[in-house]
C-alpha cells in the first residue's frame, strides 16, 4: 500500500509539472499519455487521464489516447525500417509488431476479464447470502413482534385476573362482615328474649308472693272472703297460665328466629366456601398464566439469541466480501506488475536496437569517410 501510494504521488508531481511545461489541452493529455505508458508502465485510459489532468471537456482525452496509440504505432513501424531490408520486409516487421502489440492487449483485456467475472461471481455470492440473511433477520424481528404481543396479552388477562381476585377478595370480606353482624344481631336478639323472660318470671313470682300474701290475709281476716278469695286465686290462676303461654310462645318464637339465623349463619358459610373455591380456581389459572408468560419470555430470549447469531454470520459475509475485495486488488497488481515487468522489457530490447543502429550508422559513416580521406 505504501508503494502505491508513493508511486501516486510521484505521478500527481510529474503531471503537475508537466501541467506547466504544457497549456495546450490535446499535448498536454498526449505527454500524460507518454508518461503514464514509458516511465511508469501503466496502459492510460480516457478515465485515468481525465482524473489526473481534470482539463477540457471528456472527448479531450479519448481523443489524444486515439492519437497517442497511432503515434506510437507509427514510431513503431518506423523503428523497423533499415536500408539494408526490402520494403516488403519492412511492412512485414511493422505489421508483425502492430500484431504483436494486438494480440498482446487482448491477452490483458481477456485476462483482466476474466478475473472481473470471477470476482463479479464472489461480490453476486456475498451479496445473495447478505440478502438471505437479512432476509431471515426480518422474520425473526417479526417473530419477535409477534411474541411481544402475546406478552403484552397475557399481562393484560393477568391484570384482569388479579382485579377478578380482588373483587371476589372484598365480596368474601363483605360477606365475612355480614355474618358476623348477622350473628351479633342475633346474640343480641337472644340477649333481648333472655331478658324480657327473666322479666316476666320476676313478674311472676313478684305477683305470686303478693297472692300468698292476699291469701294469707284473707285466712286472717276472715273464712267469710274465702269464697271471694278463692276466685280471685282463680283469676291469678289463669293469668298465670296466660303468662306460661306467653312465656312458651316467646320462647319459641326466639327458637324459630335463632333457627332462621343459624340457617342463615350455614349459608353465608356455605358462600363463603364456593367463593374460597372459586378463588383457588383463579389462582390456579393465575399460575397456569405465568408459566405462559414464563414460557414465552424463554422463548423470545431464544429468538434473540437467534438473532444475535444472524447478525454474527451477516458481519462474518461482510468479511469475506471485504477479503473477496482484497484478493481482486491483489490480483490486479500482480498483473499490474507483470505489465511493468513486460514494458521494461520492451524498453530494453528498444535501447538494444537503438545501438545496434548507432554502431551499424557509425560503421557506414567511416565507409563513407574514408573514400574522402583518400
Amino acid at each position: 500500500m505504501d508503494t502505491v501510494r508513493s508511486v501516486e504521488e510521484s505521478l500527481a508531481q510529474d503531471v503537475d509539472a508537466l501541467r506547466d511545461q504544457f497549456t495546450e489541452t490535446q499535448t498536454l493529455y498526449r505527454e500524460v499519455c507518454a508518461l503514464l505508458f514509458f516511465r511508469y508502465g501503466m496502459t492510460p485510459t480516457a478515465n485515468k487521464l481525465y482524473q489526473l489532468v481534470r482539463k477540457g471537456s471528456m472527448s479531450a482525452p479519448a481523443q489524444a489516447l486515439a492519437q497517442f496509440w497511432t503515434d506510437l504505432r507509427e514510431k513503431s513501424r518506423n523503428r523497423v525500417e533499415h536500408p539494408d531490408l526490402p520494403p516488403e520486409f519492412q511492412a512485414l516487421g511493422g505489421e508483425l509488431v502492430a500484431r504483436l502489440w494486438e494480440a498482446a492487449q487482448r491477452a490483458a483485456n481477456e485476462s483482466l476479464t476474466a478475473y472481473r467475472e470471477e470476482a463479479a461471481q464472489t461480490v453476486k455470492l456475498a451479496q445473495d447470502e447478505i440478502q438471505a440473511l437479512q432476509t431471515e433477520c426480518a422474520d425473526k424481528q417479526g417473530q419477535i413482534v409477534i411474541r411481544e404481543g402475546e406478552l403484552a396479552q397475557a399481562q393484560d388477562a393477568i391484570m384482569s385476573l388479579k382485579g377478578d381476585v380482588s373483587g371476589l377478595r372484598a365480596q368474601c370480606a363483605s360477606l365475612a362482615a355480614l355474618r358476623e353482624k348477622e350473628r351479633e344481631e342475633s346474640q343480641l336478639q337472644k340477649l333481648k328474649l333472655e331478658g324480657r323472660l327473666e322479666e316476666s318470671q320476676q313478674a311472676f313470682a313478684s305477683e305470686l308472693s303478693g297472692l300468698r300474701a292476699a291469701m294469707q290475709l284473707a285466712e286472717e281476716r276472715s273464712r267469710s272472703n274465702e269464697k271471694r278469695v278463692l276466685l280471685e286465686l282463680d283469676r291469678e290462676r289463669m293469668t298465670a297460665t296466660r303468662l306460661q303461654k306467653q312465656l312458651e310462645t316467646v320462647q319459641s318464637r326466639s327458637s324459630q328466629e335463632l333457627k332462621q339465623s343459624q340457617e342463615k349463619l350455614t349459608q353465608t358459610h356455605q358462600e363463603l366456601v364456593e367463593s374460597r373455591e372459586k378463588s383457588g380456581k383463579l389462582e390456579l389459572q393465575l399460575e397456569l398464566t405465568r408459566e405462559r408468560l414464563e414460557t414465552t419470555y424463554r422463548e423470545t430470549l431464544e429468538l434473540r439469541q437467534s438473532l444475535s447469531e444472524v447478525q454474527d454470520d451477516a458481519r462474518n459475509a461482510h468479511a469475506s466480501l471485504r477479503e473477496a475485495r482484497q484478493q481482486i486488488a491483489r490480483q490486479q497488481q500482480e498483473r499490474q506488475l507483470q505489465t511493468d515487468s513486460g514494458q521494461r522489457h520492451k524498453q530494453a530490447q528498444r535501447a538494444m536496437r537503438r545501438v545496434v543502429r548507432g554502431t551499424r550508422s557509425e560503421s557506414m559513416r567511416d565507409r563513407f569517410d574514408k573514400p574522402r580521406d583518400v
